[in-house]
């Protein structure tokens, strides 16, 4: 074990000349494994282990070594600069915004025409080139463990670039022939997916199962970065990333309600709650940690839900409690803004009761805005 584990460090310490390095250790820390398996491997993190799941996303902790030692030896392997492709959807290539072409980029010409024809409906493509030193690692690895381990057409073999004005060799070419080249005979007018406007509501996109809906779709076990809850954003293409295989992308339009970061929760509920559900190695702790975001008689909700979750003060399976707590308490989501970098709004729905309405989008639709923020 230890010989690999300095194999690895050895060809990244190579071939990362920044000496940024990545260890096999913080790649364990990207990979999300929680809502399907029951830990990364046999006695990984047993505290948090999901209970309600029957494997472990590798079988041992040899193998997480091995595998994940061969995913850090491929992308040390690339050439530098790595050569990269992206499929947009435009009307023309005026229309093509140089400025910022997206920091979503995919190492393999064919994962990115995969795209254009399983998801955004890409009819150019742009290939370019990114030195390694402008590629945000972490987030390629993460988004790699999670979006391309299928082995079809719908992995999405990307590479997330640091800053898109430092690409090299940027080139466009038609995907498919161009509508005004088309004989009439051939056209199809593409659907627009109307983008609802009502009252007292926010329109956001979600990747993922909505079919078989009902109050406790958000009660996932282990992921948790913001809370748990339904995760919605207002953010086309962070949606989209999880829109794969069979899930779908959704539109859902939420009443407005109470932000957690805009309410207080009294100390008897406060107390109630970590005594019923915080560990109890860590009762204390939390108790006087509070002490110093007392307010109107209680305690700052957003700051009761920051070291609850920072302290990992909750064992995951208690995180539909925690969902419930708020609801019970009046409080419906917490929205989260810049979340993932783009600017957009994050949604945590605690609430599903303030669920207006949820619309997926059908193959060929085009939606009349794709950013909602």
């Amino acid at each position: 074990m230890n010989e690999l584990r300095k194999y690895i460090r050895g060809i990244l310490k190579e071939s990362f000349e920044d000496s940024k390095l990545i260890s096999i250790e913080e790649v364990f820390d990207l990979i999300e494994y929680h809502d399907s398996f029951k830990d990364l491997y046999p006695g990984y993190n047993p505290e948090f282990e999901n209970e309600h799941a029957e494997d472990y996303y590798y079988p041992s902790k040899e193998k997480a070594y091995e595998e994940v030692g061969h995913v850090l030896h491929f992308f040390i392997n690339l050439p530098n600069p790595i050569p990269v492709y992206r499929a947009i959807q435009v009307k023309s290539l005026e229309d093509i915004k140089y400025d910022y072409l997206g920091d979503s980029w995919t190492y393999e010409r064919q994962s990115a025409l995969d795209f254009a024809e399983n998801h955004n409906g890409g009819n150019v493509l742009i290939s370019a080139k990114v030195t390694k030193d402008n590629v945000d690692w972490k987030a390629t690895l993460k988004n790699n463990f999670l979006f391309s381990e299928g082995m079809d057409n719908f992995d999405e073999n990307e590479i997330k670039v640091n800053d898109t004005d430092l690409l090299i060799d940027v080139q466009v070419e038609w995907i498919k022939k161009n509508v005004k080249d088309t004989p009439m005979s051939e056209v199809k007018e593409k659907a627009i997916f109307k983008i609802p406007q009502i009252p007292g509501t926010t329109n956001f996109w979600h990747g993922g199962n909505l079919d078989s809906y009902d109050d406790v779709i958000a009660q996932k076990n282990g992921r948790y970065e913001y809370g748990p809850g339904l995760y919605l954003t207002t953010q086309f293409e962070v949606a989209e990333k999880y829109a794969k295989g069979s899930r779908k992308m959704y539109l859902v339009t939420v009443a407005d309600g109470v932000d957690i970061r805009n309410a207080v929760l009294s100390e008897q509920a406060v107390q109630g709650f970590i005594k019923t559900f915080v560990i109890g190695s860590k009762r204390k702790e939390i108790w006087e940690r509070l002490q110093k975001y007392r307010v109107d008689g209680g305690f700052k909700a957003y700051v009761f839900n920051t070291i609850i979750l920072n302290e990992k003060a909750i064992k995951s399976t208690n995180t539909v409690n925690l969902r419930q707590f708020y609801v019970d308490n009046g409080i419906d989501y917490d929205m989260v803004d810049n979340a993932f970098g783009w600017g957009e709004n994050m949604m945590v729905l605690y609430n599903m009761k303030k669920i207006i309405q949820y619309t997926p989008l059908k193959p060929g639709e085009i939606p009349e805005k794709y950013n909602l923020h």
